[in-house]
Formats: structure tokens, sequence, C-alpha cells
């Protein structure tokens, strides 16, 4: 997030032309915060800095396990790498919802249910929301 509370996406430059949070899966022996610090470095070239774990979400799909972390920005202005991302942006979570149709539907639900959480979340699936 940045100063006015609103969220970096990345505009993905390989599949659908999305937007997606940044991020990634770790390289052999490597721990997922250490994953998303470098993941984020290469898709944005920022540095940033791993808060908390915000949520843990399984994908029914593929079988697999999506970690949302909170960081901040600690150093450089985000721009994208023009292999993976091609362009990026904050966002609030009201214009997320009303450019939805523009927005990778899982990244959408994990950010959504993230901002209406009321106890530790562990969800079983991506939902998109209706709002």
């Amino acid at each position: 997030r940045n100063t006015e509370d609103k969220i970096l996406l990345v505009k993905d430059a390989t599949r659908l032309h999305l937007w997606t949070l940044p991020g990634g899966g770790p390289e052999v022996e490597e721990l997922m915060p250490e994953a998303l610090m470098r993941e984020v470095k290469e898709e944005t070239s920022v540095d940033i800095e791993v808060k908390r774990l915000l949520g843990v979400f399984s994908q029914k799909k593929t079988l697999g396990i999506v970690l949302l972390f909170e960081a901040s920005i600690i150093s450089g202005e985000p721009v994208p790498d023009g292999v993976e991302t091609e362009a990026c942006a904050y966002f609030s979570l009201k214009e997320l919802l009303q450019m939805k149709e523009q927005v990778k539907p899982a990244q959408l639900s994990m950010i959504y249910q993230v901002e209406h959480m009321t106890h530790y979340p562990l969800f079983e699936h991506f939902t998109v929301p209706e709002e």
C-alpha cells in the first residue's frame, strides 16, 4: 500500500493482460518472504519490507496454496519490467471493484476477503465479490 492506502498492482504482460498483485513462487531453498521480495523487485524494480501474513488461500483448480503478505516499499518507484509486467499502478478497493473485469478474479477475491475479514483468514477457495 502507498501513503493513500491504495494497493500496488501490476498489469500482466504475458497472459491475459489483467491487473494482479506482484509476486510469484519461491526458488529452491528460498523462504517465502525472500521469494516475495525477489519477485516484487523483478516485476516492479522496488525494494520491499515484508510486514505480515494476511491470508492463506487454497486454489481448488490447481490444488495450490497462495500466501498473501502485507509489505511496504522501502526504496524505489514502481516501474514495469517490460517482460512479465507492462504497467504498475495503485488502486483502492472501490476502484478495483469498479474495474473487476480487468483484474484477475483470484487476486480480487483475496484482496476483497482480506479487506473484510474479522478473524485470521483461512479460505477454502477463491470467490469473486459481487459488489
